[in-house]
């Protein structure tokens, strides 16, 4: 996982350099999650907090005719040495006038925690990639509001295709900005 953040990070550096990267970008996203709450399902992997860092892209032209989603690539590492993931998607987004914002996404992850496990303080998500959806509500501020502040609810599984299939979940509090 570590090589894969290395990775990730050189990737979203030399995109932030180019010259095109307004073109690009759309908005980067930095937060802290709790990591596996008690929201579904009964046994948690508990042990520490993860950092979660998500890119978002400009929509292509040939996403139009499904609302514009905007396609993103994303990192969430628990500190702990717990189950960490990388993750792709798209993210559709609705922005009110006042600020408030509301935005749901659809992808895949992939992870290294524990496939099969009978350990109660790991989860056996199954597979190595998984399904990933997200719901998050928030706040835009700042000159043309290009800041924001939000709250995230995301969840992995394999939506039944192994038999094992716990999921887990992510609540973050984070911190975005737009180019």
């Amino acid at each position: 996982m570590a090589r894969m953040l290395v990775g990730v990070l050189a990737l979203v550096g030399a995109l932030l350099a180019g010259p095109a990267a307004s073109q690009i970008l759309s908005e980067v996203k930095i937060g802290a999650a709790y990591h596996d709450p008690p929201v579904f399902g009964a046994r948690k992997e508990r042990k520490g907090f993860d950092l979660n860092g998500e890119v978002l892209f400009v929509s292509p032209d040939i996403l139009r005719s499904l609302w514009a989603p905007r396609p993103h690539l994303g990192l969430q590492v628990n500190l702990a040495g717990e189950t960490s993931q990388a993750y792709a998607g798209l993210t559709w987004q609705y922005d009110f006038q006042s600020g408030p914002f509301v935005a749901g996404s659809l992808g895949l992850a992939i992870h290294d925690g524990e496939l099969d496990s009978d350990r109660r303080d790991r989860k056996s998500l199954g597979g190595r990639v998984l399904f990933r959806e997200s719901i998050e509500l928030g706040y835009r501020f700042g000159e043309e509001r290009r800041h924001a502040l939000s709250l995230m609810l995301s969840h992995v599984s394999n939506a039944g295709i192994y038999e094992q299939n716990e999921g887990m979940d992510t609540i973050a509090a984070r911190y975005g900005i737009r180019f």
